[in-house]
């Protein structure tokens, strides 16, 4: 993917970990319980990338409720895969 001048700064440093949401929902899992679960064992500060092929709007809208930073974009790239970036 690539930074374009109006992402914040932090979504340049390199996630932590990356997670495919929609291979998650793919084999039952719940992406929402699955991010929580990460953002308990990484580092303060570090990034968690979520990918999906849609606008995870439940997830982003939770993020921000646990006071969350969130940047979402569309891969410009790949207009299809959805980038998700949570700190």
């Amino acid at each position: 993917f690539s930074i374009d001048t109006d992402d914040p700064h932090w979504i340049s440093e390199k996630p932590e970990i990356v997670v495919n949401g929609t291979d998650l929902l793919a084999h039952g899992e719940v992406p929402l319980g699955h991010i929580n679960e990460l953002l308990t064992r990484i580092s303060p500060g570090s990034i968690i990338l979520l990918v999906t092929e849609f606008l995870p709007s439940p997830i982003i809208d939770a993020m921000k409720k646990q006071d969350r930073e969130v940047h979402h974009k569309v891969d410009a790239q790949n207009p299809l895969r959805h980038l998700t970036f949570i700190r």
